[in-house]
């Protein structure tokens, strides 16, 4: 809702139930979204490692299913366990120029939960202000892996509710979607 809400994505979002995703042609998408899958079955996250492997994007949003699976999916980052502060934790920004999170105020959003993911072989672009990493970039062969160790819901933390979610999906789609920056029209004499 967030990608079609911005209105100059430029993506079509094509949501895929995850006993059917096993099918789906991978190469056929600028980028994928796994939001809290826990354990994905064998075959899908081989094909989905070929898929970053050979340069296409994966934003992996992490929430109590995939915490009791133990690791991250496809980069096989280890989890140890999930942190849940008294009332809630803040983000601090590591990386401010990273794309993603470009002019979108993560400050300001409570985190009730965030999975303690080993951040070893990645780039920590995002914490909380506990350490925690909470945003991470992995590259994997020619693709690009962001490890959100929240949930995209409403559940773990309330950024949905944010103004600035709409373009952190957004700068995230384009990130990973090999997306220009630029303007797309452009005039010529």
């Amino acid at each position: 809702s967030a990608l079609e809400s911005s209105g100059v994505s430029g993506f079509a979002v094509q949501p895929v139930p995850l006993d059917q995703a096993a099918g789906a042609k991978l190469s056929s998408y600028a980028f994928v979204v796994l939001s809290d899958t826990g354990a994905l079955p064998g075959d899908l996250e081989r094909r989905l490692t070929s898929f970053v492997n050979d340069g296409g994007g994966l934003l992996i949003a992490l929430g109590s299913a995939t915490v009791r699976e133990g690791r991250v999916p496809v980069t096989s980052q280890p989890i140890g366990g999930e942190t849940r502060p008294r009332d809630f934790d803040t983000a601090v920004v590591s990386d401010s120029g990273q794309a993603a999170l470009r002019g979108v105020a993560i400050g300001q959003v409570k985190f009730f939960s965030a999975a303690r993911v080993d951040p070893s072989g990645a780039a920590v672009i995002a914490r909380l202000s506990d350490g925690t990493p909470l945003l991470l970039e992995k590259s994997l062969g020619a693709g690009k892996v962001l490890v959100f160790t929240s949930g995209l819901d409403n559940t773990g933390n309330d950024f949905p509710l944010h103004v600035s979610f709409v373009p952190f999906v957004e700068q995230t789609a384009h990130l990973l979607g090999g997306a220009s920056e630029g303007p797309s029209n452009q005039q010529t004499g």
